[in-house]
């Protein structure tokens, strides 16, 4: 038995009015997106998206809205891109399997059915019966306003931890950390803030030390598993990538009987954001912020923490692309610094 305003609450239940309010909700997330758009004409497709730059540091590039899924067919998106994400992989793998089964391309009817059947995914899990003002302690649930309140709050507990920062430069990457002591009688070479994570990548947190534990002990799996299948080094993007996946775990909600070497898995959003720099075989440096909704940009320059704000701005103003590495370094020390003045 429902109580009031329950409704809007529930993946399953029609309201008293014929509607699904989470689906309803669902829709305001997409439309707080990015504008696209499709045309079709006699002979073509075109696809048009609004690529949303939240910083002059970001690299544009590394922001796709338009996307392939296979040699005939491609997509852009507006809404949550951890869920586009999920999404297009699945058509991807869709489009593939039927290209191995009947070798020829998946229609493009049949491909978005695909994407469809997995939109309804949802349905398929039980609701447990939730109680008044909800929408913040479940990870799942949109609120009425189109927010999933969980993220946001595992997005302040990185907001509240160390200060640390990355810098590209041409052929380098500078990683700095803030350092936070507790008492005197802590030994400070056991708090690690940078962590290397194979022969060519490394990284830094801030949040919560035991969920950034976690996904590093992820990413180096995946990029042991690599180097053993395909002799070389795994891409900082795609590096990346798996920690997002991981990241993006809490939301499964049926826990399979799991294998020893199977990922562990939480109920809860992770706590904690990632820098992860490094230099791929081509000899370019690359610099990839992650964050606990799943999401990943490339930087040229980026600053995360407590003092991320302050530190974003001092970077903005002083960053420049053909910066020696000596002048990188202080550039570091000083969005540090001001950090550590500002707390005092």
């Amino acid at each position: 038995m429902f109580e009031k305003n329950e409704y809007d609450r529930s993946v399953n239940t029609f309201s008293n009015q014929g509607r699904l309010y989470q689906v309803e909700y669902a829709m305001k997330a997409v439309e707080q997106g990015c504008t696209t758009l499709g045309i079709q004409t006699k002979d073509g497709i075109i696809l048009g998206a609004e690529k949303k730059i939240s910083s002059k540091l970001q690299i544009p590039s590394s922001i796709e809205n338009i996307m392939k899924i296979n040699e005939n067919t491609i997509c852009t998106y507006s809404g949550l891109r951890s869920d586009a994400r999920a999404l297009i992989e699945t058509a991807r793998v869709e489009a593939a399997s039927h290209w191995f089964n009947f070798n020829e391309p998946m229609p493009v009817e049949a491909i978005s059915l695909a994407v469809c059947d997995v939109a309804l995914s949802f349905a398929e899990k039980k609701k447990k019966q939730r109680q008044k003002n909800e929408y913040d302690r479940n990870v799942n649930t949109f609120s009425n306003q189109g927010r999933l309140y969980q993220v946001e709050y595992a997005m302040k507990a990185v907001e509240q931890g160390c200060t640390t920062l990355g810098i590209q430069l041409k052929d380098a990457i500078i990683l700095g950390a803030e350092k936070k002591i507790a008492s005197k009688l802590q030994i400070p070479s056991s708090i690690e803030n940078i962590m290397k994570i194979n022969e060519n990548a490394i990284c830094t947190y801030s949040g919560l030390r035991s969920d950034a534990r976690a996904l590093i002990e992820t990413a180096r799996v995946e990029a042991a598993n690599h180097w053993f299948n395909f002799n070389e080094p795994m891409p900082v993007e795609a590096i990346s990538l798996a920690v997002c996946d991981m990241a993006l775990s809490f939301a499964e909600k049926k826990k399979k009987q799991r294998e020893k070497n199977e990922k562990r898995v939480v109920s809860r959003p992770y706590g904690v954001a990632m820098l992860i720099a490094g230099i791929d075989t081509d000899g370019q440096p690359r610099l990839f912020k992650n964050d606990p909704s799943g999401n990943y940009v490339r930087y040229k320059a980026c600053c995360i923490g407590q003092g991320g704000e302050n530190g974003m701005s001092t970077l903005q103003s002083n960053y420049r692309e053909d910066m020696p590495f000596d002048e990188a370094i202080l550039l570091a020390g000083k969005v540090l610094k001001e950090n550590l003045e500002q707390k005092n």
